[in-house]
Formats: C-alpha cells, sequence, structure tokens
C-alpha cells in the first residue's frame, strides 16, 4: 500500500540525495526538473523494485507527473542530510551519477528523452515537440506548411484506444479546418488567436491521458479526471463547429479578438490555470 506524499521518507530522501549530488555539481534543480529526474530513476529501478511503489506518478500536460514529488520538493529546504537512500538501496547512487553526469543531457536532453523512450502513445512526442512547443513560444508561424504537414503526421499517431475515439474525430475536425486556413494563406494572419485552441488541443489530451496513464495510486481521481476531460471534448468540440465563422469575425474587426474569440482564449488558458 502506497504513503501519503507527506508521509513518503523515501521519496524525500531520494529527492534530497539528488539535490545533494547536483550541488556538489553547482547544477540547479528546478521542480520540473524533479518531476523528471526522480521518474527517470524510477524508470531505470524497474517496476519490481521495492522503491518503485514509492514513486508514484500519471502522465499529464508537460509528461509524467507527481503529486507526491511535487509535495516533498515544496519541503526540500527543510530536510537535514538525510542521505539514508543510498544505505538502504546502494544503486541509487550510480543511477543517480550517471543521472547528472551531463549537464545538457539532464537539462535538455533528457525530457525529449523520457517522451520518446516513455510515453505511452507515439502521438505524445510529435504533438508535444513540433505543434505544442511551437505555439506555445512563437507569436509568428515561419513556415505555415511544415507545420500543417507535422499536425498530419501527428493525426496519423492518434491513439487507437477507444476512449480517445471522440477526441480523435475534434482533433482530425481541427485539422480539416486548420489545413482550408493554410490553404487560404491565412495562418500567419490569425496565429495569435489559433494558438490557444491548439495548445487546448494538446491540453484536453492530457486531461484523456491522466484517465488512462496512471500508477494504482490515483485510482481515486478516475471518476473526476473523466468528467473533466469530457468537459474539455464539449468545449474543443463547440469551438471547432464555430472556428471558421470566429475567425471570419476576426478579419472583419481588424484584428481584434471578438467577444467569443476572447472566451474560447480565456476558457483555455484559465481551464489549465485552475486544473493540476
Amino acid at each position: 500500500m502506497l504513503i501519503e506524499s507527506n508521509e513518503n521518507k523515501e521519496l524525500d530522501s531520494l529527492l534530497f540525495f539528488l539535490y545533494s549530488k547536483l550541488n556538489e555539481k553547482k547544477m540547479y534543480l528546478n521542480k520540473y526538473m524533479a518531476q523528471k529526474a526522480i521518474f527517470k530513476i524510477k524508470m531505470t529501478l524497474g517496476k519490481n523494485h521495492a522503491l518503485t511503489e514509492s514513486l508514484p506518478y500519471y502522465w499529464y500536460y508537460y509528461g509524467p507527473f507527481s503529486e507526491s514529488v511535487a509535495d516533498s520538493f515544496n519541503l526540500i529546504s527543510d530536510y537535514s542530510n538525510d542521505l539514508n537512500i543510498v544505505l538502504k538501496y546502494p544503486e541509487i547512487e550510480d543511477i543517480v551519477d550517471n543521472l547528472i553526469k551531463n549537464k545538457n543531457f539532464f537539462y535538455n536532453e533528457l525530457p525529449i528523452e523520457i517522451y520518446k523512450k516513455f510515453a505511452p502513445y507515439n502521438f505524445q512526442y510529435p504533438f508535444k515537440f513540433k505543434i505544442f512547443d511551437i505555439v506555445d513560444k512563437k507569436r509568428n508561424i515561419e513556415n505555415s506548411d511544415d507545420f500543417i504537414n507535422d499536425f498530419f503526421q501527428c493525426e496519423s499517431q492518434l491513439p487507437n484506444d477507444s476512449y480517445f475515439n471522440e477526441y480523435s474525430n475534434i482533433f482530425s475536425d481541427f485539422l480539416t479546418k486548420l489545413d482550408l486556413i493554410n490553404e487560404e494563406h491565412q495562418m500567419g494572419k490569425n496565429w495569435l488567436l489559433l494558438r490557444n485552441p491548439i495548445k487546448e488541443l494538446w491540453f484536453t489530451f492530457a486531461k484523456g491521458l491522466r484517465v488512462k496513464q496512471k500508477d494504482e495510486f490515483y485510482n481515486y481521481n478516475t471518476k473526476i479526471w473523466d468528467l473533466q476531460f469530457k468537459e474539455s471534448l464539449k468545449m474543443m468540440e463547440s469551438y471547432v463547429d464555430i472556428m471558421e465563422d470566429n475567425l471570419k469575425e476576426h478579419s472583419k474587426t481588424n484584428n481584434k479578438y471578438t467577444l467569443l474569440g476572447e472566451n474560447i482564449l480565456n476558457a483555455t488558458v484559465g481551464t489549465y490555470l485552475r486544473s493540476k
């Protein structure tokens, strides 16, 4: 039986050991890298290792996420020199040393490796790094044809899982309209209006993803997570239905968002900020 995160002494000890080893190399540890590093350690240990059960995860917006790791990280400054984890599991030291020996790998390549090696669906890597990251970081689209081609590649790798059937249909409808916008050379003009709905495609998928890809520790959340996924599906379906009309209205108003457009954007961002 898994222990609650605030009583997870083995996780606390593991996280502090990682933090200490990074300090020795004058490397930092933020909450995002803590999630990925502990997940990588967990996967290296293997599912049958005694420590693995103390490291519960589910897949979400930015990869594997553990509420227990988040809780432990928030308390890391309160830890004493608790390195008992290595006394109990000596193999941890070599695993951590290998993980942090290369700064570029730890900070830049590890997130990519996690998606490539451990993501449960092939769809995740291309959509996260070729679509989501583009719309999340760029305020202008440089090559819309390449972007659309990457989008179609993602469509070809949508999960073959009946739980995601409705999502796949919405994704394909959205892409069909996005492709038409590109063919009419309107992608650049409407890029700012399209960015958040495209990101919401990813956030919506992630809400279903955590329902399907979680450790048993999080089973108590299944019903509420399923409900949140279905609510996001309804919102995306509504947006796709009025997508063309909304863009036409946007064009008529001298590049100012329509009230509906603003509501869509606010809803997508708000949904993300209010959710874990």
